[in-house]
């Protein structure tokens, strides 16, 4: 899926129905503004919330919310690439194991961009 939104929570909630309030319900939520808040993109939900709308929804996290992934994969990317700088300069210890999660991130991501 081409995402272009930064949520695709409403588009599953109208897919089957659910009210913002039955939503909140369903996920332990005291109201629906909060469903309307993660909805619009003023809040990410946390953790516990995404996992229990993978399992509501049957959909991955980076389908339903496809703008915190990025998000986060393009910060984990970036941090990773000064850790490997980091660590080829010496300033850490380098060990084989550390080099190895590194270049792995950063083949994942690349393999994910060309797919």
């Amino acid at each position: 899926m081409i995402s272009k939104l930064p949520s695709y929570l409403r588009y599953h909630r109208r897919r089957w129905g659910l009210t913002q309030r039955e939503l909140a319900y369903l996920l332990g939520l005291k109201s629906g503004s909060a469903i309307s808040r993660i909805e619009r993109n003023v809040v990410q939900p946390s953790l516990a919330i995404a996992l229990a709308c993978q399992v509501l929804f049957d959909a991955p996290l980076m389908e339903l919310f496809p703008g915190a992934f990025s998000a986060i994969e393009s910060a984990m990317v970036e941090r990773a690439g000064e850790l490997s700088d980091r660590l080829q300069r010496g300033v850490e210890r380098a060990t084989e194991a550390k080099n190895e999660l590194v270049e792995n991130i950063l083949t994942r991501v690349v393999a994910s961009l060309h797919a």
